[in-house]
């Protein structure tokens, strides 16, 4: 019976295991601030107020890595770890009804079979906060988590929003790889098909 229970692994172990498997490299050209796009390893920070388009543009990147090859997907599967239990799956299957040239039931289907949503509560949702609260203070001799979480991250994407007296807002965002300091600046719009770059 306990021969079947496989031991949890750390993010370090989960890494290295990961380590020989291709990265996602084209996965969304405009938010990369090289020519390399994202490689493996990578970590990125989404960085702005509320309703700046942050969780809309993951919605766009689980669709983009969910969708056939041929519909110009990576047909990759996803792990979304969801703390809040805000994930909308309905908006997900929005997404991807209006970007499959066949919309069709068995379509949306295939894309959502290679989503796997984690949601964690209860004593999960104090170890978040509790990383948060970590983050913004040191604790005794310990110099605060941030500093660590700054030397992880390799590329900040900061997003913002423009009200313009048309119908519709804009959006923009700047990606900055933090090694080569290369940026890139982007404008978009949030659609019923999700992101649209101009």
């Amino acid at each position: 019976m306990c021969s079947d229970f496989h031991r949890a692994e750390s993010g370090t172990q989960l890494l290295a295991r990961l380590e020989g498997r291709s990265s996602l490299k084209e996965i969304e050209p405009y938010l990369f601030a090289d020519e390399d796009s994202s490689v493996h390893g990578d970590v990125l920070e989404f960085h702005g107020p509320e309703g700046t388009g942050k969780t809309e543009m993951l919605y766009h990147l689980t669709a983009r890595c969910v969708l056939p090859k041929s519909e110009g997907g990576l047909e990759a599967e996803v792990v979304f770890v969801d703390t809040d239990y805000h994930f909308d799956l309905l908006r997900l299957v929005a997404i991807l009804e209006r970007r499959l040239a066949r919309g069709s039931e068995e379509a949306v289907r295939r894309c959502l079979g290679r989503v796997s949503v984690l949601s964690c509560g209860g004593d999960h949702r104090l170890v978040v906060l509790a990383t948060t609260q970590s983050l913004l203070r040191s604790a005794g001799d310990r110099p605060p988590l941030c500093r660590a979480w700054q030397r992880a991250v390799t590329r900040r994407v900061v997003f913002s929003k423009h009200d313009d007296l048309k119908a519709s807002a804009r959006f923009s965002l700047v990606s900055r790889h933090l090694k080569s300091n290369r940026v890139k600046k982007h404008a978009f719009i949030i659609g019923e098909s999700g992101i649209e770059f101009c």
